[in-house]
């Protein structure tokens, strides 16, 4: 069934480590704060570069829109070449022509590093004609 086509079993890794991660959220307040404080600046900053962010502000994943396939492909592998690796998500995954990355934001990445991404995704998108 099309129901089933991109879907399988947790694995029971998968099933721990979300045991343990609700268990530091449940402990830890301040590491949530962080998070989120974190992609709030980061979907702050590609905003203001021109770049649609899709989704709910209060998740740290970030879904950056490029558009079709074959731009988010180029995108994907400049961003590569500059040693970040992006999760593109693309058709049957979403619409076509509505591909997007799949940003996920770290307590762990510091404000150096998302400039440093965001930077690199203004150049390329802006090259590109993303933005």
């Amino acid at each position: 069934a099309r129901s089933s086509v991109l879907s399988s079993a947790i694995q029971c890794g998968t099933a721990g480590g979300g045991l343990e991660a609700i268990r530091i959220i449940r402990s830890d307040g301040q590491r949530r704060d962080t998070l989120f404080a974190k992609a709030a600046y980061l979907r702050e900053r590609l905003r203001s570069s021109g770049f649609t962010i899709l989704g709910s502000h209060d998740i740290p994943s970030l879904p950056l829109l490029v558009g079709d396939e074959f731009t988010g492909v180029a995108f994907a592998e400049q961003l590569f070449q500059r040693g970040i690796l992006c999760s593109l998500v693309r058709w049957p995954a979403v619409p076509q022509g509505k591909a997007r990355f799949r940003i996920i934001v770290m307590t762990s990445h510091s404000y150096a590093q998302l400039d440093s991404f965001a930077l690199a995704c203004e150049e390329i998108g802006s090259r590109l004609g993303v933005i």
